[in-house]
């Protein structure tokens, strides 16, 4: 029987901008620390902003979650998207990347806005992600259990 997937997408701010060196840091981090437990996705940097996308069984993703909600590189940290689905959008990174110097212009907005809402915005953050998969090779689009 095939469990559902849980694709998490949460937006955060740094406390202040984070140098090459840093997101580095932390993508090794992630890359080494991802596939022990399943858990796929990308991370988006921009402006002193991050939206990252986590895949894989509901407990790994919550962990991962959790452990980013505890890191002080972190702040505002808002839960975009949080649901089931069929298949990974993202099942060959254990972390992609995309800086925002490489996003247009609405997207790099868009990262902006999704810090300056009360309540967080689903369609912002699908955008986003619709544009993660455009920039990595070998993604698919995640359908909805």
């Amino acid at each position: 029987m095939n469990h559902p997937i849980r694709q998490l997408v949460y937006g955060s701010s740094s406390p202040g901008l984070l140098s090459n060196d840093v997101l580095l840091d932390i993508l090794r981090a992630s890359r080494r620390n991802n596939p022990a437990v399943g858990v796929t996705g990308a991370l988006l940097y921009a402006e002193g902003n991050f939206m990252q996308v986590l895949e894989g069984p509901a407990e790994a993703v919550e962990s991962v979650y959790l452990r980013v909600r505890r890191d002080d590189r972190h702040r505002g940290v808002l839960t975009l998207i949080d649901a089931a689905v069929a298949e990974r959008a993202f099942p060959d990174w254990s972390m992609g990347f995309v800086h925002g110097d490489d996003l247009s212009d609405e997207d790099r907005r868009s990262t902006r806005s999704l810090h300056d809402l009360t309540e967080p915005s689903p369609g912002a953050a699908r955008r986003l992600l619709a544009t993660f998969r455009s920039m990595m090779p070998g993604v698919r689009t995640s359908a909805r259990v």
